[in-house]
């Protein structure tokens, strides 16, 4: 449990840190968000979690926009499970603490992100993983203006693990595209998405039946809707559907080697 604390000391640290600079700062440099969905089913790049039961994933997050170009930021995110399988520590429903914080970086439509990513388990239902994840996105809303086809919003990611304390340091790969546009349902304002990932291995991050690297692993699609909420601050309001399918063999041996799931999310955030 020393280095589960050592998560909050950290985190509790970094929100302090920000928040000091912030007040000697423009109010708006700093900014936080807060939230947490509600989900049938946890899939982690394509692997089973848990399916079933109540899962609630609350996280929260603090910013700081060092320049007009370049914003850092940390913060958690936890999954808890009330379906746990038995012989796990207390608290044996916190099933996912991780840490996260990294450096954004905008130049015109390019967006360059690197991140480090500590996943742990409270419930030591998985031993400590750490990894840094760099991401460069797109932003085509320009070109898609007066066109009959939305922004496209791709994004590249890549995530290293360099301490996997429970098997080897494997490496993912991500292609996702979320198309979006703005709505109404009778007099509520709608913002509407079309979420849509590729997942793949690098380096050995699925594999096949023999255990040698597979690499596709997986493929979703979302239809997912957002609305704000009469509160003070900034609230808003979400639900989205999404089709996953899974194609390595690893992915289908975590689900029972069933190849696809319907995955239904409500979520409630704020930020200001």
């Amino acid at each position: 449990m020393i280095k589960k604390a050592g998560v909050f000391l950290f985190v509790v640290a970094l929100a302090f840190g920000f928040s000091a600079r912030g007040e000697a700062a423009e109010s708006s440099k700093l900014t936080f968000d807060a939230g947490s969905d509600f989900t049938s089913a946890y899939y982690f790049r394509g692997i089973l979690q848990q399916n079933g039961g109540f899962i609630a994933q609350p996280y929260a997050d603090v910013y700081y926009q060092l320049t007009d170009s370049i914003k850092v930021w940390g913060g958690i995110w936890n999954s808890f499970h009330d379906k746990i399988p038995a012989g796990l520590d207390s608290p044996e429903h916190w099933y996912e603490l991780d840490a996260i914080g990294g450096v954004e970086v905008t130049q015109g439509v390019l967006t360059a992100a690197a991140t480090y990513i500590l996943y742990s388990s409270p419930s030591d239902a998985f031993k400590d993983i750490q990894e840094v994840e760099f991401k460069v996105s797109f932003d085509d809303s320009e070109l898609a203006k007066g066109s009959i086809l939305p922004a496209l919003n791709p994004t590249f990611s890549a995530a290293f693990e360099f301490d996997d304390q429970g098997g080897t340091e494997d490496s993912y790969g991500q292609l996702s595209l979320e198309p979006g546009f703005e709505g109404k349902i009778g007099d509520l304002a709608v913002s509407f998405s079309v979420p849509i990932t590729f997942g793949f291995s690098i380096d050995d991050y699925y594999t096949d039946k023999n255990g040698k690297d597979e690499t596709f692993g997986y493929f979703s699609i979302g239809l997912g809707a957002s609305t704000p909420l009469p509160f003070p601050g900034d609230w808003s309001l979400s639900a989205s559907v999404t089709y996953l399918y899974l194609d390595a063999f690893s992915a289908r041996s975590a689900n029972s080697l069933q190849s696809s799931e319907v995955i239904g999310t409500v979520g409630i955030s704020v930020s200001f």
